[in-house]
């Protein structure tokens, strides 16, 4: 037999491991999720950071166990790298209240022990309060020192709102989200107010800044918003952050040109604009800032559609300005490949997505939309340039509509890409770079005759120093120094008797035998080459005795001095004469105890047969049946009970108005129903008691005289009852009526008042203004006596004692016509007139004495 064992003792120095850039980002892993259904879109939003790796599945339906389907409800998954650097999934996580159409995982970020994800869909507060909309939430998770990532914290805008005029918000607060030591920033890309929840603008946008407190606590800080804010800008759809800088990314600013802001800490804490950036040659349709991403002084803004480049910005030391500093492309991109819908920027090495390139590494294979994305480095004067073009490790002809690079991140030594419609459900894949991964090694060998190295290429008969070159995990070179030393030992021979039960494991452990007789081993010796053994073996027998037994899931048996209630192979051994053990084996096998459960919903009041039995209480409810193995079946219902809703409220009219009530125009006070279905199919009823309010007694008393002339003074209005009324009429100031305001004609004055019911009525009264001109009054009426005046028609002329002389009198009406002439002769000192037959008004009296003329005025009412 000639096999030589050449390895004596293996020394392993590592001396040093030193970065070099030769082979970068070769390796490639995929992950997916370990319950992936199609339609998740696992992987439209991935982070990477140290040793684990987070992946977002925004339409995922499932709880953290693969139960519960709630769609939409999202969830997402975090790896971890091993020893060996593997990435193994550690934990699926969900929010601990969840609701379909969530879409938690929309947006994931991982730094540290820390990681956040966005669920734009939620409508709850932080205490599962306060229902809107798609207001939005996000959570947060932290490793603890156990190694498990353990939900921490439900994060929500402070000034989380319905939008106005509506009973929903859409803002869309954790549309994105990105963490970075103790600091995170929420994107809200529909948010309306401004930073002190003033001065609604639809959909323009505002992200959110939280920190870290003492007791671990994350707290808002501080909101953002654009300085020039506008309709639809959607500022806040992308963020990004890096210690002390931020960048919000405005993909539909200036039509849908883009922009995007960076802002920078204060001493004092305080987040600072730092300056607005667009693309030189920005133009609409850009959607600049549709992705953002920011390292130390350094940016890189993607844009889509057109012109499907990714734009750099440096921050200048002196003036702390950002500026561009190049536009680049992909080297064989086409029209509709959308480069730059995603980016990542880590120090000199950045990656761009283009999640519809459809041809392969050397532009070839073309698959629509399977997916590309592209490395830059940075060189030593500062321009990027592409090294690099990746895509899945496993595309094929099966790759359409992969959309490999519609999310992605980048780390010191890693890339994660997501290609959230591989397979119908998404994959993500982590691309290892060789810096930090070359090695320098050396061995320290002594061999008997000849050594193999690690790499197998060769075989050494000689001592001295050699250099092998092998790849490591990564793909990467580790360049190893053997020194070695050959013995030139000889094999040495050794021989024994030995005798076992059943079966023999020869000192090398090369090989087991089972029967008796003369084999040979070969082991190396202490000078580390080989010694060949003769064994004679005896083998003596061992025996084996089986049963079965049986009983149904719940039961116990006695098995070798034990109960047992678990399926499965018990073993008790005896040992017999050559000392080898009998073995008395019991298969156990446990019928399963079925169980069915069906859930039934009723509305209050109603009830329902279950089993047998008319049931109206909430519950779980059971009923057995005995299978073919006479073990039970077991059925169990649970039954929900849905409340009927009575909500009462009160309503008041005034009396000659109505009301919509129950689908009909109310006028009368009493009680009315109406009823509504709930979403579970039962009724709502709601109750209003209507009182129908009596109008307030309103009266208005007549002017006194009612007539008055158009150059007469004003007069004071009637008393309306109740006091506290409002006066309105042509004429009307303050609390008189003024004829030269109102003019001749015949006005209406209206008396107005409102009861503690807001029930309205009036009463009114008229009052005439007529023009009162083209006669003159005289001074000395020389006692002569005219009343009533004013009168309603008949009124007594009269003269003085003294006055014995013939009066003849006409009476005028207002246009200065004649209307009666009559005389009082001499010896008789007064007349009736009757003018109740003529319409109210003034008239003058015209009395002629002689050669004299005098006028009276009078008012008939």
């Amino acid at each position: 037999m000639n096999k030589i064992f050449v390895i004596l003792f293996l020394i392993i120095s590592l001396f040093f491991t030193q970065k070099i850039y030769s082979q970068d980002f070769d390796d490639v892993q995929k992950i997916i999720a370990s319950d992936r259904q199609g339609g998740d879109e696992y992987g439209r939003s991935v982070s990477i950071d140290g040793k684990y790796a987070i992946v977002g599945a925004w339409f995922e339906d499932h709880d953290s166990l693969g139960l519960n389907t709630l769609s939409n409800s999202g969830s997402a998954y975090i790896y971890k790298r091993d020893g060996n650097n593997t990435w193994s999934q550690v934990k699926k996580i969900v929010p601990p209240y969840r609701s379909a159409n969530d879409y938690f995982g929309f947006s994931v970020s991982i730094s540290g022990r820390y990681a956040i994800v966005g669920a734009y869909g939620n409508d709850e507060d932080a205490n599962e309060n306060n229902t809107i909309t798609q207001a939005g939430a996000a959570y947060i998770y932290k490793l603890d020192d156990y190694g498990s990532w353990n939900f921490i914290q439900k994060i929500v805008a402070s000034d989380r709102s319905f939008a106005q005029g509506f009973l929903y918000s859409d803002d869309c607060f954790g549309i994105s989200v990105a963490i970075s030591e103790n600091y995170a920033v929420i994107g809200a890309y529909h948010g309306r107010t401004d930073e002190n929840d003033n001065n609604p603008v639809d959909k323009a946008g505002s992200a959110y800044i939280f920190k870290r407190d003492t007791n671990g606590t994350w707290v808002e800080i501080q909101k953002i918003v654009a300085f020039d804010r506008a309709y639809y800008d959607e500022y806040g759809y992308f963020v990004d952050i890096d210690k002390n800088y931020i960048i919000v990314g405005a993909r539909r600013k200036n039509n849908t040109t883009g922009a995007a802001y960076i802002y920078e800490k204060d001493s004092l804490g305080i987040w600072n604009l730092a300056n607005k950036i667009t693309a030189s040659d920005g133009t609409p349709i850009d959607y600049f800032g549709i992705s953002v991403s920011i390292s130390k002084d350094q940016a890189l803004v993607g844009t889509s559609e057109q012109p499907e480049a990714a734009y750099f910005f440096k921050r200048d030391s002196l003036s702390g300005n950002w500026y561009e500093t190049q536009k680049v492309v992909s080297s064989d991109g086409n029209s509709g490949d959308l480069f730059g819908i995603s980016v990542s920027i880590f120090e000199n090495q950045a990656i761009i997505g283009s999640h519809r390139h459809d041809f392969d590494t050397i532009n070839g294979s073309p698959i629509n939309n399977a997916g590309a994305a592209y490395i830059f480095k940075q060189d030593s004067s500062g321009t990027w340039n592409e090294v690099k073009k990746i895509i899945a490790n496993d595309r094929d002809s099966t790759a359409t509509n992969d959309y490999f690079g519609a999310g992605i991140n980048i780390s010191e030594y890693y890339i994660i890409v997501g290609a959230m419609n591989e397979g119908g459900s998404g994959a993500a894949y982590i691309v290892g770079d060789c810096k930090n991964e070359f090695s320098v090694d050396t061995l320290n060998i002594v061999a008997c005759t000849s050594y193999t190295p690690p790499s197998g290429k060769t075989t050494y008969l000689n001592s001295g120093t050699y250099i092998d070159t092998i790849s490591n995990h990564k793909g990467c070179d580790s360049i190893i120094t053997i020194n070695l030393t050959v013995s030139g030992n000889i094999p040495t021979y050794y021989s024994y008797s030995t005798s076992s039960c059943d079966s023999y494991i020869v000192p090398s452990g090369d090989t087991s035998y089972i029967y008796s007789g003369v084999y040979y081993d070969t082991i190396l010796n202490h000078y580390g080459c080989d010694s060949i053994l003769t064994i004679n073996l005896t083998i003596n027998d061992s025996y084996i005795f089986n049963q079965n037994q049986l009983i149904c899931q719940g039961d116990s048996i006695l098995i070798y001095g034990n109960y047992q209630s678990i399926a499965g192979n018990y073993y008790d051994s005896l040992q017999t004469t050559n000392g080898c053990d009998s073995v008395l084996s019991t298969t156990l096998s446990v019928n399963p105890v079925y169980f069915s459960n069906t859930n039934d919903n009723i509305c209050q009041g109603d009830s329902v047969i279950i089993y047998g039995n008319y049931e109206n209480t909430a519950g779980v409810y059971y009923d057995t049946l005995q299978t073919i193995f006479s073990c039970d079946s077991v059925l169990a219902t649970t039954l929900f009970l849905n409340a009927n809703f009575n909500t009462s409220q009160n309503q008041e009219i005034c009396q000659g108005d109505s009301i919509m009530l129950g689908g009909s125009y109310q006028t009368i006070g009493g009680v009315y129903y109406d009823s509504l279905q709930t979403i579970n199919g039962c009724d709502s009823v709601l109750s209003t008691t209507l009182t129908v309010n009596s109008l307030p007694n309103v009266t208005l008393t007549n002017f006194n005289p009612d007539t008055i002339c158009s150059n007469g003074s004003a007069v004071a209005l009637p008393n309306g009852s109740p006091s506290g009324g409002v006066y309105s009429g042509t004429g009307v100031s303050g609390g008189t009526f003024d004829p030269n305001i109102s003019g001749v004609g015949i006005h209406s004055v209206i008396y107005t008042y409102t009861d503690i019911n807001s029930c309205i009525n009036s009463d009114s009264t008229f009052i005439t203004v007529e023009q009162c001109v083209g006669i003159d009054d005289f001074v000395n009426d020389l006692g002569i006596l005219i009343y009533p005046n004013p009168n309603t028609g008949l009124f007594i002329i009269e003269k003085s004692s003294e006055l014995d002389k013939e009066v003849n009198i006409s009476l005028l009406d207002a246009s200065s016509r004649v209307v009666i002439d009559k005389v009082i002769p001499k010896g008789q000192q007064k007349i009736e007139m009757d003018i109740t037959s003529y319409s109210k008004g003034v008239y003058y009296l015209q009395m002629t004495i002689g050669d004299k003329v005098y006028v009276k005025q009078i008012l008939k009412n």
